[in-house]
């Protein structure tokens, strides 16, 4: 019995829609009917994007893990010498607790069972705050990237405190 390896990135024919179909990070994007220029346009558009992202899926499919390593690789390259050291901290409870989870759930609720966590591990209000506010940062740049919705980051921007 052969495997057929799941990354392979073939533009294909669904044959009851009639439909293109390219399979990224798992899930099937339909490009338009099969053989049009339309559709091959589509698929060169979803690959580069695809590509480009360090081949997340856009909006959907990326669980909060895959968020955290590129986020990092980012602030190495934009952030002060002492930041990205900083915040390596913040999202140890986030991938504890939710690494698992796909990036769209992790809502308002998720943010406060981290904080709380932050609280309950004796953390100074100051630090706590600081820290919630780099999980919303990393969002926010997911969102700018591609990976999460900017719905998630709005969500989280709304939690007080």
């Amino acid at each position: 019995m052969s495997a057929r390896n799941p990354r392979t990135l073939s533009y294909r024919h669904h044959r009851p829609s009639g439909q293109a179909v390219v399979t990224l990070g798992g899930r099937d994007r339909y490009l338009g009917p099969h053989g049009t220029a339309a559709s091959k346009a589509a698929y060169d558009r979803l690959i580069a994007e695809w590509l480009a992202n360090g081949r997340i899926s856009h909006h959907g499919g990326a669980v909060v893990a895959e968020l955290i390593t590129p986020y990092l690789a980012y602030l190495d390259t934009t952030c002060k010498a002492n930041e990205p050291a900083n915040i390596t901290a913040a999202p140890n409870p986030l991938l504890d607790l939710y690494g698992a989870v796909e990036s769209e759930e992790f809502g308002p609720k998720s943010l406060k069972a981290i904080r709380r966590r932050f609280i309950d591990a004796g953390l100074a209000r100051f630090t706590v705050n600081k820290r919630v506010r780099m999980i919303v940062r990393l969002f926010k740049w997911a969102a700018a990237e591609g990976p999460v919705a900017p719905a998630v980051h709005q969500a989280l921007e709304a939690v007080e405190g």
